[in-house]
């Protein structure tokens, strides 16, 4: 039985690495300065990772309340890291369009970290924010530039207990590829 077991799990890895699709990707975003890493982790899946110094406004449950009017900001260093399941390459493919530099749709589980901010207009009950949530998204790369788009809601807390349902969080990115690694190389 071991043997059996051992015989189908080497070629599960085998076809992993034989038909694999989604490739290692590094990008640099424009909008919201970072660098990104997008690692395959399978045929049809990667972990995006990225640093860099977001825009964000006011979550109302973790910060105090605003003082006069006007749009509420800050800018601070955050750190994003995104399970991505891509769905659609068969799809993509039979239409001819293309799947190269992970191009498709997908469904991903992402987790923020918002560090203490370098400004800001109004005021955090801590430092620490983080969110988390599943999402729908968007990924096409033209070239060496691509841009992707996710939406879905997420749970938004700090580390003191401070915490709500976002309904509605966005992210878009636009940027340039900086070096396509295949997973053959």
């Amino acid at each position: 039985m071991k043997k059996i077991v051992l015989i189908i799990f080497s070629l599960w890895l085998f076809q992993e690495n034989i038909f694999a699709q989604t490739e290692d990707l590094w990008k640099l975003n424009l909008f919201t300065p970072s660098l990104e890493f997008e690692k395959s982790i399978g045929p049809r899946n990667t972990l995006a990772q990225k640093a860099g110094i977001t825009y964000t406004g006011s979550y109302p449950p973790l910060t105090e309340p605003s003082i006069g009017t006007g749009i509420l900001l800050q800018l601070a260093p955050f750190y994003d890291i995104q399970s991505r399941w891509y769905y659609n390459f068969e799809k993509r493919k039979a239409k001819g369009k293309s799947i190269e530099n992970n191009n498709g749709n997908y469904l991903t589980l992402r987790a923020q970290y918002i560090s203490p901010e370098i400004t800001a207009s109004f005021v955090r009950y801590s430092p620490h924010t983080f969110k988390i949530g599943p999402h729908w998204g968007l990924q096409r790369n033209e070239g060496v530039i691509h841009y992707y788009f996710n939406i879905g809601p997420a749970y938004i807390f700090d580390d003191i207990g401070n915490g709500a349902i976002w309904p509605i969080e966005f992210e878009f990115r636009l940027g340039w590829l900086l070096k396509k690694k295949n997973r053959e190389n």
